[in-house]
């Protein structure tokens, strides 16, 4: 993962989706920044955005995020089932209409226990299915950021594990002896 300034994405040339292998994630310092504050400012709550950006050369450069809302829960706190679904879409159209890259290269999540929960693996197999193999999840932890470490993770699903999902579904996952090296 490298962390770049906003103008450096201005020189470099667009190429079609899967030409080049991937190489690097390059994050915004700024989408770094809001990532962490929106994780840090939300503890002890896990908390999910989406990421968006340009995928150039063997380099996925991540130019923008914004959190998604949570759904409303039993103490009335959050948003409905529709306006969560609704969410990530109108943001994508608002970025659009201000000349911002709306394109989604991902997503990005906080964790303080596990991150190869079954939420993790299912919402990133989902991703990888939809919108290619080249979508990575931002994986951060902000306890550790509080306490002067700096932890960012960019993940893939491996393309054996991603076969063998599609055929064995989430039971696979939650049956399986699973690390991080098989899956990721």
């Amino acid at each position: 993962i490298t962390v770049m300034s906003s103008a450096a994405a201005a020189t470099t040339t667009v190429l079609a989706a899967d030409s080049a292998p991937l190489r690097e994630v390059v994050i915004d310092g700024l989408v770094l920044f809001k990532m962490l504050k929106h994780g840090q400012d939300s503890l002890p709550e896990e908390v999910t955005g989406q990421l968006l950006g340009l995928d150039f050369d063997g380099s996925l450069e991540v130019s923008h995020c914004f959190p998604t809302p949570r759904a409303r829960e039993d103490d009335g706190d959050g948003v409905s089932a529709d306006e969560e679904t609704a969410y990530p879409f109108t943001m994508q159209k608002l970025l659009r209409d201000c000349n911002v890259d709306a394109n989604t290269v991902g997503w990005w999540t906080t964790y303080s226990r596990s991150f190869t929960s079954g939420m993790l693996l299912e919402t990133q197999y989902t991703y990888q299915k939809e919108l290619g193999s080249r979508c990575v999840c931002i994986v951060l932890d902000p306890l550790k950021t509080l306490q002067g470490e700096l932890s960012v993770k960019a993940l893939r699903l491996t393309p054996k594990f991603m076969e063998m999902y599609a055929k064995k579904g989430e039971s696979f996952a939650r049956g399986s002896a699973l690390s991080a090296s098989n899956v990721f």
